[in-house]
């Protein structure tokens, strides 16, 4: 059964989007939060030993840093904004990213091309592995969107499934410092800081797609939620000096159209420009400004600039703090004739997609009736119907209630979510009350959190 939620969006009072910006200041020892949607400074965290890199666990609640010259890795609490832990991990870390199921931290390590696997719980060495990442200082780990294949940047690009942690592909991709995929999965983008050009490759079959030539030696990108375009940081050319070649400081951005792989738009920017990163909701592209000390945003469909703000003393690295769906059970079951009813998640409460949860061990004849709310209650059935069920409580005060199929003992019930940034972080819950000859029962609650991707 499937349930349109437009109707319930006027009964929700609109939150803020999750609009953190973190940006390493490596020289200074610090990390900066910018909140884009005011384009403020919320603080300035110290954290040693020059951090390159900065993870998100799923949830958002902890920061991870990649501390290149400290070989450390620190912890920092998203809510206080403090550093709980700096872990030495061994020499030159330069890029850190979190799995996403949330349980693994994954370290790379530079010159010596080693990625350590680490506990997020407890930052405790599970596994060490021997890439090709010994690219000095540039090293990166990205995911796709399923969480199935971790990429490690570096001479060319390793593979590894994050269920084994074993490497399943290598292939080449030139000097590999920046990595982006596609929201689908199906394209990983890399920009090659030696040669000029951005590759697109398949990333079923890891073979190479397109080769776009930029102009310069290009560094960090970032793609658009839709997936049709690239946004290019380009900082640096190659410049004769003196009968060789050096790299020479440039103000340029670029935007690749992914369908055609051709660049389609140059502008400049103040300074130099570094970290790329897009927000949650997609509607702005932030570039960092080291020189600076700022933050560029633009429109990610025009290219024309929105602001530019204050965002640190030398931002270099930028990542978005994520808006992570999360679906958990609550409160208790009861038990019925077939035992107890459990409702759990099928698929996450992301918005623009449809939520949907299942009820299973329903007695074969048993009318369920889906509820939806916002609110959590616990009140007893038997003291609100006649016919309600000992030891069986509503969970939830209902804004909806519908009448749902009863498929050999399980069902379903189909959320659709509007693709709306404002209900990032809004709370619903559910629970399923069967009604069959015995009385009316009650499943367990589920409490979905919306998220976006």
């Amino acid at each position: 059964m499937s349930i349109r939620f437009l109707p319930l969006v006027l009964l929700l009072a609109p939150l803020a989007a999750q609009t953190q910006l973190y940006t390493t200041n490596g020289s200074l020892n610090s990390v900066t939060v910018t909140d884009t949607a005011t384009r403020t400074v919320l603080g300035t965290v110290p954290v040693p030993g020059y951090p390159l890199d900065v993870a998100f666990h799923p949830d958002g609640t902890r920061a991870y840093t990649a501390n290149f010259q400290g070989g450390s890795v620190s912890v920092i609490d998203t809510a206080t904004r403090t550093v709980l832990q700096t872990l030495a991990v061994g020499s030159y870390p330069s890029g850190v990213g979190v799995s996403p199921d949330g349980s693994k931290l994954y370290v790379v390590r530079d010159y010596n091309g080693q990625v350590q696997i680490r506990s997020t719980a407890t930052l405790a060495l599970l596994q060490t592995i021997t890439t090709s990442s010994t690219n000095g200082g540039f090293g990166s780990v990205t995911f796709t969107p399923d969480g199935s294949r971790a990429y490690i940047t570096g001479w060319g690009i390793t593979v590894l499934d994050t269920a084994t942690d074993q490497v399943v592909a290598t292939f080449s991709a030139g000097f590999c410092a920046n990595l982006a995929l596609t929201p689908d999965g199906s394209r990983v983008y890399c920009s090659d800081g030696w040669q000029g050009a951005v590759y697109g490759f398949d990333t079923a079959t890891h073979t190479l797609q397109s080769t776009t030539p930029v102009a310069g030696l290009p560094g960090a990108l970032a793609i658009t939620r839709d997936g049709s375009k690239a946004f290019v940081a380009v900082p640096a050319y190659l410049a004769g000096i003196q009968g060789s070649f050096a790299a020479a400081p440039q103000r340029v951005m670029q935007t690749i159209d992914l369908t055609t792989n051709t660049v389609t738009a140059t502008f400049l920017t103040q300074q130099p420009p570094s970290g790329v990163a897009r927000t949650v909701d997609g509607t702005r592209i932030c570039i960092a400004l080291p020189a600076a000390g700022q933050v560029l945003e633009v429109d990610p469909v025009s290219n024309a600039p929105l602001a530019q703000y204050a965002a640190g003393s030398r931002p270099s690295s930028t990542t978005m703090r994520p808006a992570t769906a999360v679906a958990n059970g609550y409160g208790s079951v009861c038990a019925l004739a077939t035992g107890p009813v459990t409702l759990t998640t099928s698929t996450l409460p992301w918005l623009g997609e449809n939520h949907t949860v299942v009820a299973s061990n329903l007695s074969p004849t048993a009318l369920p009736l889906g509820v939806i709310g916002f609110d959590a209650v616990a009140l007893p059935l038997a003291g609100l119907l006649s016919f309600g069920l000992p030891g069986c409580e509503l969970l939830v005060q209902p804004v909806v209630v519908q009448l749902l199929g009863n498929v050999a003992g399980t069902a379903s019930m189909t959320t659709a979510l509007p693709d709306q940034a404002s209900l990032i972080g809004a709370e619903l819950r559910q629970q399923v009350l069967p009604l069959d000859a015995s009385g009316l029962g009650a499943s367990n609650g589920v409490r979905a959190v919306f998220g976006m991707r």
